[in-house]
């Protein structure tokens, strides 16, 4: 269960999403104050005059400290409020209060101007629901950081529309760049941008008009000029200055340089070491298997892994990009390559990463795959330096690469039902299980349950982590009932992140699609065999245009169907 204090806005306090009362307004008001005050701590006097000003009752101390005991209570374990020497303070981690999320995705994001950032500036802005602290920021122990936090929003709005503009985002950046001239018109950066963009879309006169409107604006209002930054833009936008016209846009692609996985992995020890080993000595390597298995994961594991070694790592998500003409761009974008004037966007990429040591994730190849497979294959022979990571429900299948198959985490046996280190599904369950339902606990009796229904999930780790959610409202024996209708039980996955993974059928659908018409009819014809089948079965139901075993061999090649033995 995760906590959040949420101040970018009006003060709510969630639990997993849901609001949670902590009482009426002096509470709130208590733990605004807490939260603006975090940094320096507050003393009790403090806090009453925080609450109550020059007219405190007499038993403001007292109350002060119920209102303190009942935030505790409410706040544990993620959050502590903490008495030093007659001073409060409160303990939480950034992670547990937005405004500290907000200020880590900022910094992670970095310096530097590019479509990329651009994307994780505006998911950062994203969380604003408002002003910082809403109608309590007036408070003077509240308003000088709310202030701050008002002030370094706008600032990351300024270098998210710079991001934008590179983008070539001229057109649906007007009307926001109007209404900020219109809640900040004394911001003249916000100015300089709506000119900016208004010219590139073939409105010169009226960038112009908007110049002498700032201009005008800046005399009547703080009797100044304009700057000369923004009078060397007027005079651009006049002489038809070709270097403002826009960039050559970039599809749109996420990279995180964060890739250590978000929660622990499980059952995967044996396959980082010998993934890891690997790197070290092959220049492209291939996680395959099939969606859900935990592929992304293990990449982001072996990259935290890279770069702990001092070297520099990226994962790019491919799963948003749709033509295979975009994927070089993409890489380019998401590593900040800038595009020479001549020469294509491959030559480019091969220049600058020919003599750099450096791994590049390229994760959710699978529907692009043709593409991915010439690019690595290029990148391959040029560069010597470069590891290159993939992930994929097939190999990409060129010259030097080394396929790894990542397979579903092992189920015990039955004369190993009581030694939980010989089942890492169930260890995963378990673990799982405890953060959506702190007191969950599996009795001996109940073991056998778990992991027949893990055995029911294939071990696949996605599947087990939906099933696993619905541990805060069933029971395992309900939950192994159900299985048969599992679409509807395995959809509860979080509301962030990649759609494919919001729920099972989502994710089946994902890899349905990309299947051609006769591995589509392969695979639902394969429907009708309860659990393993044999070649021969195989032949002797399924009638096609073409050879069964050859549209079968397609399938295990796509990660569609697992060999269990080749025997």
């Amino acid at each position: 269960m995760t906590l959040t204090v949420r101040v970018l806005g009006p003060l709510v306090v969630e639990r997993d999403g849901v609001p949670v009362a902590i009482g009426g307004a002096k509470s709130r008001l208590l733990l605004a104050v807490l939260v603006a005050r975090q940094a320096d701590g507050v003393t009790s006097d403090q806090l009453c005059d925080a609450l109550w000003g020059a007219t405190q009752p007499r038993t403001a101390r007292t109350t002060v400290q119920s209102h303190l005991s009942r935030l505790r209570r409410i706040l544990a374990p993620e959050i502590r409020i903490e008495s030093h020497a007659s001073r409060y303070s409160l303990v939480a981690p950034a992670s547990t209060v937005d405004a500290g999320q907000f200020e880590d995705a900022i910094a992670s994001a970095g310096p530097s101007a590019s479509v990329a950032v651009g994307a994780e500036l505006g998911a950062a802005l994203g969380w604003w629901r408002g002003p910082a602290f809403a109608e309590m920021a007036e408070n003077e122990w509240i308003w000088p950081e709310a202030v701050r936090l008002d002030e370094l929003r706008l600032a990351t709005t300024e270098r998210w529309i710079d991001a934008r503009l590179l983008a070539d985002d001229d057109v649906d950046l007007i009307a926001d760049l109007d209404r900020l001239v219109t809640v900040h018109p004394l911001r003249e950066c916000f100015w300089r941008q709506l000119m900016l963009a208004l010219y590139r879309s073939g409105r010169q006169a009226e960038a112009l008009r908007r110049a002498t409107q700032l201009s005008r604006l800046l005399r009547d209002e703080l009797g100044l000029d304009l700057s000369p930054i923004a009078r060397d833009l007027e005079h651009r936008i006049l002489s038809d200055d070709p270097s403002l016209r826009a960039p050559t846009a970039r599809p749109p692609v996420a990279v995180s340089r964060v890739l250590e996985p978000p929660t622990r992995l499980v059952g995967r020890d044996v396959d980082i070491e010998r993934l890891n080993s690997l790197l070290s000595t092959q220049r492209l390597v291939t996680l395959v298997g099939p969606g859900g298995v935990g592929k992304t994961r293990l990449a982001r594991r072996l990259g935290a892994d890279y770069s702990a070694t001092g070297l520099p790592a990226a994962l790019i998500e491919l799963a948003a990009v749709r033509e295979p003409t975009s994927i070089a761009p993409a890489v380019a974008t998401a590593l900040d390559v800038q595009q020479r004037q001549h020469g294509s966007v491959e030559d480019t990429l091969t220049e600058f990463l020919r003599d750099r040591e450096q791994l590049v994730v390229l994760d959710n190849c699978e529907h692009v795959i043709g593409a991915v497979a010439r690019l690595a294959a290029l990148l391959n022979t040029a560069c010597p330096e470069l590891r290159l990571l993939a992930t994929s429900r097939e190999p990409l299948g060129v010259p030097g690469e080394t396929v790894y198959t990542v397979a579903p985490l092992g189920v015990a046996d039955d004369d190993e039902i009581g030694d939980l280190a010989a089942s890492p599904a169930v260890q995963l369950f378990c673990e799982r299980a405890t953060s959506a339902r702190p007191d969950f606990v599996v009795t001996p009796p109940l073991m056998p349950v778990l992991v027949r229904l893990c055995r029911r999930l294939d071990g696949l780790p996605l599947a087990i982590e939906l099933a696993a959610v619905r541990a805060r409202s069933l029971g395992l024996e309900a939950m192994l009932e159900r299985l048969d209708r599992r679409f509807s039980l395995l959809d509860a996955g979080p509301r962030h992140g990649d759609p494919r993974h919001h729920n099972l059928q989502n994710l089946v659908q994902w890899s349905y699609d990309l299947l051609a018409p006769d591995q589509q009819r392969l695979f639902a014809r394969l429907s009708i065999f309860a659990g393993s089948f044999e070649l021969d079965a195989v032949e002797a139901v399924c009638s096609l245009d073409d050879d069964p075993a050859d549209v079968l061999f397609d399938l295990i090649d796509r990660s569609m169907v697992q060999v269990v033995s080749l025997d």
